[in-house]
This record gives structure tokens, sequence and C-alpha cells, in this order.
């Protein structure tokens, strides 16, 4: 617990009773007001909860369901920071869940997603492929272009005013969307530049993940795919891969809007960033340059 603060932990698993039994093993139970398993698969019988609130799925709804059975079991202890954790995320810090919490209170930023999960926004060595990273007065923040959904903070003001996963994605593009209309209610910074906490391979680890194993990176778009790009293209008059991405200078302006808004009143985004800002805004000339003269 973190002072007055009501920390809610959802997992969600299917299947994989040896990680889920990894992941249980270790949380930080003592740290954690509520905590609920939300077991979508077959009986996880011979698993260890130690305590834990267990609810089994009549039957496979899907991970977004899912979340969202988790998510109104904390709605209903009144929690004041959410987490939503899939099986195959364990914990290697007991300090995540403060640290997320923390940077929240500090940026005023909403929402994160851990974003090392898999190797969509990791380089060939291994190392974080951030697009920018961000100081504040006692946290960095990191922006990677790809948006993973295994590990994720929500504060109670996000949950309030977006409420649960649109329930008509099915293992497809649901935390996309959700993640997407918290960015429109400017609790989060712009598409493409999805935010987590530096460093965050120090805290949690992932197991073992090739890009085969993604939906979304495979040649052969399964059918629940593209019933969920449809969808999304329905619901919002735009496909996810024709958002426009952004100057990374835009991204900064919006992240003082976050921080005037929600965040801790302190030194300004710019003036702690000021040899970054030189960096963006040089890059960002030339290239503006470049345009005009290949244009013309």
């Amino acid at each position: 617990m973190l002072a007055e603060d009501k920390i809610g932990v959802g997992v969600v698993t299917y299947n994989r009773n040896n990680l889920l039994q990894k992941l249980i093993n270790s949380l930080p139970i003592q740290y954690l007001d509520h905590i609920v398993v939300v077991n979508d698969g077959e009986s996880i019988g011979g698993v260890d909860l130690k305590g834990i609130k267990l609810i089994n799925n009549k039957e496979n709804i899907g991970v977004g369901k899912s979340k969202n059975v988790a998510l109104r079991y904390l709605i209903d202890k009144d929690v004041d920071h959410y987490f939503l954790i899939e099986d195959d995320i364990y914990i290697k810090d007991d300090s995540v869940f403060h640290k997320y919490i923390q940077a929240s209170k500090e940026t005023g930023i909403q929402h994160f997603n851990y974003g090392l999960h898999g190797l969509l926004n990791i380089k060939k060595d291994g190392s974080p492929k951030n697009r920018l990273s961000i100081n504040y007065s006692e946290v960095e923040i990191y922006f990677y272009k790809n948006c993973v959904g295994a590990f994720s903070y929500f504060s109670k003001k996000c949950i309030d005013e977006i409420g649960l996963f649109d329930e008509t994605y099915f293992n497809a593009l649901e935390h996309i969307d959700h993640t997407y209309q918290i960015i429109n209610k400017k609790m989060h910074p712009n598409f493409w530049f999805f935010a987590d906490i530096a460093e965050s391979e120090k805290y949690l680890g992932d197991e073992t993940w090739s890009r085969s194993q993604s939906v979304i990176a495979r040649n052969d778009i399964p059918p629940n795919l593209k019933e969920a790009q449809s969808y999304f293209e329905e619901k919002f008059k735009i496909k996810v891969s024709a958002i426009p991405d952004v100057w990374c200078s835009e991204v900064i302006n919006q992240l003082e809007y976050i921080r005037k808004s929600y965040g801790l009143e302190k030194k300004t985004i710019k003036s702690l960033n000021k040899k970054l800002l030189k960096v963006v805004y040089f890059k960002e000339f030339f290239l503006s340059l470049k345009k005009v003269f290949y244009i013309n």
C-alpha cells in the first residue's frame, strides 16, 4: 500500500499454469490492497494462489472481456490505482507499482503500458528502442512507437472517465482502442508515442517471445484481427495504420499540457530538457527544410 492510496491488481491467465505460478510468486502481496486472478482457460488446479481471489470464466471470453471482469472487481473495491497483468509477465523488483504510480503523479500521464513486452520496441542488441525520453523532476519517461498491453497502469481518474475495454474485440486491438480513447481525452500523449517508465525492464520480466507470436506481425492476418481492424475503422473513422504521426516537439507540448492538467506543478518540461529540445528543434527544422526542398 502506498500511503492512503489503494492499489488494485488484476491478473488475466489462459492455460499457462506454470507462468501464472511464477507471476503470483513474484507479486509483493504485502504491498497490494486487492488482487484478483481471472482465469479464461481450463482449471488452474495445482497453482498456489496464496489466498488471492480467483474468478473462473464459465467459457473462454477473450482477453478484453477478462480484463473487464478484473476491472469490475477492482472498481467495486474502490481502488485508486489499477494494474492489469497478463500471465507471461513477472515482477523483478517489488517497487515497480510505486514507480508507475509516482510517474503518473509526477507527469500527469494517466496510463502507462510496459513497452518492452515482446520484441517490437527492442533493438537487435536487446536495448530499448524508444523514440523519445523526457526527464521530469523525479522520473524519466520513455516513449515507444508500438502499443503493447501485457502490463498496464491506469489511474482512477482514467478508469472513471474512459471506462472498460470495448468488448466487441476478441483478442486483437482491444488495448489499442482503449489507449486511443485515453489519448483522445488528453490523459496520455500522442499516438505512436506510448508512455512507459525508463528502464522498465529492470522492474518487470518478460517470458521468451518471438515476433511470430504476434498476430499483428504475421503476414497471414487471422480473421479476428481483420474484424478488429474493420471495427476500429468504423468506430473511429480512421484505420489504426493511418493515425498520423507527429513531431517530437508537438508531443512535448502535449506532455506540458498533461503535466499542468494532472501532474505536479514543478519545473516545466522544457526547462528540464533544454539540451534535448535543442536537438529536437534543430532536427525538425532541418527535416522541414528538406521536405520543402524535395517538394520543390
